[in-house]
């Protein structure tokens, strides 16, 4: 595991699963009764002292649309909660943040790296057994833009598209994060 501590400089994301014992304000969507039901907030530093960006209008699973899987299961896309790390890419014509694992932090210098190099890093493990891997893991995983008919999200972490704008506009090419989720 990596030292946290010695990343203090770094902003950092600390998600909270399904409310996690927060009020949060649910959205469903149009279709597919997919739940905004999560929290994100965006600190300048890991020791929290200064909040950047706070959205109750978070979704951390995958979308309805994607219940039945190819075993005939109705099973949800879900990462576990672990610590991660983030790092800011293109995506449709916006910036989103793409996943990895938090030991590969100090290797990725920029988000090219975990397609050309550290593909391993993108393996992020899941709360359920994931048909589409056919393991307990999913890759590829973003914290992206949601929309109001659907979540878009095969497994994604999405934010509620009306409040993206505020979240991106502390996003860069190639800036790292610490991403926590619980």
């Amino acid at each position: 595991m990596i030292d946290i501590k010695n990343k203090l400089d770094y902003n950092y994301i600390k998600i909270y699963s399904h409310k996690n014992g927060l009020n949060s304000g649910d959205v469903v969507t149009k279709y597919y009764d997919d739940v905004y039901d999560s929290k994100i907030m965006l600190f300048d530093t890991l020791d929290e002292n200064k909040i950047l960006f706070n959205s109750d209008y978070f979704n951390v699973d995958s979308s309805n649309k994607y219940l039945k899987n190819q075993d005939g299961l109705e099973r949800k896309v879900e990462i576990q909660n672990n610590f991660y790390g983030a790092i800011c890419k293109p995506f449709h014509g916006y910036l989103a943040l793409i996943l990895f694992d938090i030991t590969y932090f100090d290797k990725i210098n920029k988000w090219e790296d975990l397609y050309n190099k550290y593909t391993k890093a993108l393996d992020l493990p899941t709360k359920e057994f994931n048909p589409l891997n056919n393991g307990q893991f999913a890759n590829y995983i973003l914290i992206h833009k949601g929309g109001s008919t659907y979540d878009y999200s095969a497994g994604c972490l999405t934010l509620l598209d009306k409040y993206y704008s505020d979240f991106e506009k502390y996003l860069e090419l190639n800036k790292k994060f610490i991403v926590e989720k619980k």
